[in-house]
């Protein structure tokens, strides 16, 4: 998920200084050039950053059941804790996205002042430990504890954010001053209260209007189909016409699909194709937040904005 994110992100700041695009306010805002520029060389292109971009991949090809939770939701109110409500077994979900994003403010700084070797190396041996681990859990205490927790922080260290190194993790307080930064965080806290509902809700609703439970797995692997085009087109759409151009029209779609398509959405095709659009938009709505962030944000302090934005987003 991350690796679109990440790899449109090193584009934008290439992109802003030869590529003609048509720019909505935040983006008209330029960035000004690294403190540091003589210490620090960021490869656009090249071994260097296709290799990141793979080791990227590799690692977060691990981490699905981010926006897949709806299919441990169900399973695990047929099975292990049938004697539970939905609502119960969704806090499982919800502390594990909860972790990943709020940890992205402490981790960002860690990152920034020490690099990503002492993140990226515990994180890879928590996640596979704690996926290890959940296979044997059995009661709603052990899931909690390892699934939300471990997991969610273990994703959490995967998905640090990149930046410039410092010789501090302390905050430079300078960087919540920044109007047009505060307005992206609050937009993106606001819509982080309902971004993931159906992403956890909908094969249990599918079961709902009639779906037989082995086929609502699919309705959550089509969701993610449609969230891959999602990541990819769009970002290589918005190098040309505008970050927050994509990002915005992105976001009204997806708010009209939850409020007006679902609730009308009754037969496996309908319920099908409302997961198709919504992760389609969703995935371009989290595809742009770490590029908006650096289109208006020093070099040298993307890390640690994109960590503010990761943990006032985790109380969405």
């Amino acid at each position: 998920m991350v690796a679109v994110e990440s790899t449109t992100a090193t584009n934008c700041s290439s992109s802003s200084l030869g590529t003609p695009t048509a720019k909505s306010l935040f983006e008209s805002r330029a960035s000004s050039p690294p403190a540091h520029a003589e210490d620090t060389e960021y490869p656009d292109g090249g071994s260097s950053a296709w290799l990141t971009v793979f080791g990227t991949v590799l690692a977060l090809f691990c981490c699905g059941q981010l926006t897949a939770f709806g299919a441990f939701q169900t399973w695990y109110a047929a099975n292990q804790l049938h004697d539970l409500p939905a609502s119960t077994i969704s806090w499982i979900g919800s502390l594990q996205l909860w972790l990943l994003y709020f940890s992205g403010g402490i981790l960002g700084r860690i990152f920034d002042a020490y690099g990503p070797r002492v993140i990226l190396i515990p994180g890879s041996a928590l996640l596979v430990f704690s996926t290890m681990i959940m296979s044997v859990c059995k009661k709603y205490y052990q899931f909690l504890l390892v699934q939300g927790l471990l997991t969610g922080l273990s994703y959490g260290m995967l998905r640090i954010p990149p930046g410039q190194r410092k010789s501090t993790i302390l905050l430079d307080a300078s960087v919540v001053r920044d109007t047009p930064f505060i307005l992206l965080i609050t937009g993106c806290l606001l819509i982080n209260f309902g971004l993931f509902i159906p992403f956890v809700y909908l094969a249990d609703y599918s079961i709902y209007r009639g779906v037989s439970s082995g086929t609502s797995f699919y309705i959550i692997s089509a969701m993610n189909a449609g969230s891959i085009f999602g990541r990819i087109a769009p970002s290589f759409l918005a190098d040309y016409i505008g970050r927050f151009n994509i990002a915005i029209p992105s976001t009204l779609l997806m708010g009209v699909l939850a409020l007006c398509f679902w609730m009308f959405a009754r037969s496996l095709v309908a319920i099908i194709f409302f997961a198709i659009l919504y992760g389609c938009f969703s995935g371009a709505f989290l595809a742009m937040q770490i590029p908006c962030i650096a289109q208006i944000s020093k070099i040298e302090e993307v890390g640690t904005r994109i960590g503010i934005l990761y943990s006032v987003a985790s109380f969405g």
